[in-house]
């Protein structure tokens, strides 16, 4: 290899260092139009939450806590989502630090 050759060479591989934090930081941003709350039910229309009474039949109870069991087993998988997606943000703020630096 000649003198020349190295002299490009070395130019080339020193341009290429100088960018490579621009080229090598791509940050993917995280986004979150997956994540929707889950729909608290309804209460039955036989229920009276003012008084604490009910005149439902079994069925319609034992429909109305499966409900409620249901909704808090969807309310914890999206408290888990957002926490997902917290993490996600920070470390899209974290590579978006390291690629300003």
């Amino acid at each position: 290899m000649t003198i020349n050759n190295r002299k490009i060479l070395s130019l080339i591989l020193f341009v290429t260092m100088s960018f490579a934090t621009q080229s090598f930081a791509f940050c993917i941003q995280p986004s979150a139009w997956h994540i929707s709350a889950p729909t608290k039910p309804f209460v039955p229309f036989c229920i009276n939450q003012f008084t604490n009474t009910h005149n439902c039949d079994s069925l319609t109870i034992s429909r109305y806590n499966n409900e409620v069991v249901f909704y808090n087993d969807a309310l914890e998988r999206y408290y888990a989502k957002l926490d997902d997606y917290i993490d996600e943000v920070n470390d899209y703020i974290r590579c978006m630090y390291r690629a300003v630096e």
